[in-house]
């Protein structure tokens, strides 16, 4: 399993989608990070892969080199531009969704360190897209020690739609994903291209789905 608990959210960017062009944002800044965040940061980035064991892994139809996702965050971790991959990455995304279901979001990229996995440590790349913002109350002290309330509008940790997490292992990325829309085509294999890794959990995984779609089909 993941352990996150020694992980580093260590840099953090956000673009703006839209399938209005006008209202896209590209961002040359990165966030600037407190340590007193850290905490926080984890829960929003990182917690919802925690208890994901379903590995994938870049592919291609003729060869994992041309899939531009997975060349953009493997030239990430082998040290290039953060920022500038982070807007390649963007614009990746922005050109495979063509879709008018697909959604306006902010597109988060960030880079993790010390994410344990077994017994070693390893860095990641995040890409995160979220699509929703809620409303919330902050309550502030004036200068004369009196509650005020202010309405903000943000994310909730528990509501990212789109995430995944590239975990670099010995031989190969690792890949977790969460996808909680309707289209994983767009997620997975548009943007990502990925697919399932041969491992044990994934083929009881997949054991299972084939025995319950043959019982749902014997009840029908």
């Amino acid at each position: 399993n993941m352990n996150i608990k020694e992980a580093l959210i260590d840099r953090v960017i956000c673009h703006h989608f839209s399938s209005d062009a006008t209202k896209c944002i590209v961002n040359n800044v990165e966030m600037n990070l407190q340590d007193e965040n850290q905490e926080i940061l984890k829960e929003f980035f990182l917690k919802p892969f925690a208890n994901k064991k379903n590995e994938y892994m870049f592919s291609h139809h003729i060869d994992v080199k041309y899939n531009v996702a997975y060349q953009i965050i493997l030239d990430m971790f082998q040290g290039a531009d953060f920022v500038r991959s982070s807007v390649d990455l963007y614009k990746h995304l922005q050109a495979i969704s063509t879709s008018p279901t697909i959604k306006d979001g902010d597109i988060f990229v960030v880079k993790v360190e010390d994410v344990l996995i077994g017994n070693t440590y390893y860095e990641g790349i995040g890409v995160v897209k979220i699509e929703t913002k809620k409303e919330f109350i902050e309550t502030t002290i004036n200068s004369q020690g009196e509650f005020q309330i202010n309405i903000k509008r943000g994310f909730p940790a528990n509501k990212i739609d789109k995430a995944c997490l590239v975990i670099f292992a010995e031989y190969t990325p690792k890949v977790f994903i969460v996808d909680n829309s309707k289209d994983t085509k767009f997620w997975k294999d548009d943007f990502l291209g990925i697919l399932p890794c041969d491992n044990s959990y994934n083929n009881s995984h997949s054991i299972i789905e084939v025995f319950t779609d043959f019982i749902c089909n014997l009840r029908e």
